[in-house]
């Protein structure tokens, strides 16, 4: 019986330590990675002095109202499937605010030209469509060192019909920033954290998609997706918040929805 006791005792003791070891890795542990109605996402409003500015890492105070989204969705033409992907947005009436962090392995970083393919790099991606079922969609995508690709699509129905970059200006104003502003390669195979976080005008995607909404960015609801990517990497890989019916991350009819409190 004594022995029993012993035995369980030290049971015990390595599910504690495990337990922390594993949460000690992740801020987030414990904050329902996944969302409770998934495709679904409030994106909380804060005052324009509380916006979280460059280099604001994901534990900051200024991000701990934001809900947290999961990458849940894995598309099974992926080879690694063990990254964890989470999300958070917030928005002060005029900016928009994101932030994404990972637990993830063999990642890369190798595309440096503004407006090249960040998808074939280690990348996070939000798709927007500020009138949701009408006009266009507008998509923002942000390789691991902080190279952008920022383009608008006119026509939810046929993406790639009237679409192209944004203007040089416009592009500008898009505020980035992380972790590894840097060229990564050869690519980091171990397990390693990384985020990334960026700013745009909330006005922005509504003006190149022509959307029709009220002018108070409170209140409405977009659809959305949100995506991570590495297709060039020795483990390519594709994760979705809202799942998707094809091999294509180009799908409006298959966003989510967020709302704008």
């Amino acid at each position: 019986m004594q022995k029993s006791t012993r035995f369980s005792q030290a049971l015990l003791a390595l599910a504690v330590a495990f337990l922390l070891n594993s949460c000690a890795s992740l801020s987030s542990c414990g904050t329902a990675p996944e969302p409770v109605t998934p495709g679904t996402y409030t994106v909380h409003r804060i005052a324009p002095e509380n916006a979280p500015g460059p280099m604001t890492e994901w534990d900051d105070p200024l991000w701990e109202d934001a809900e947290v989204l999961f990458l849940s969705h894995v598309l099974p033409q992926s080879k690694y499937k063990g990254a964890r992907i989470y999300g958070k947005l917030l928005h002060d009436g005029k900016k928009i605010y994101v932030i994404f962090r990972a637990e993830d392995r063999y990642v890369q970083a190798a595309v440096i030209h503004p407006q090249g393919f960040t998808c074939f790099d280690t990348c996070v991606e939000f798709f927007m469509a500020p009138q949701q079922d009408k006009a266009g969609y507008f998509n923002i995508e942000v390789s691991l060192n902080g190279t952008a690709l920022v383009n608008y699509h006119k026509n939810q129905a046929k993406p790639f019909e009237d679409f192209g970059p944004i203007s040089e200006e416009d592009f500008k104003a898009v505020k980035i920033s992380g972790n590894a502003n840097r060229v990564i390669l050869p690519e980091i195979t171990e397990e390693t954290e990384w985020w990334l976080s960026f700013s745009f005008d909330a006005e922005m995607p509504i003006r190149y998609t022509d959307a029709v909404v009220p002018p108070e960015l409170s209140g409405q609801t977009w659809n959305a997706n949100f995506y991570h990517s590495s297709d060039f990497s020795s483990h390519p890989r594709w994760f979705t918040w809202a799942p998707i019916s094809a091999f294509n991350f180009h799908l409006p009819e298959c966003f989510g929805k967020i709302y704008f409190e």
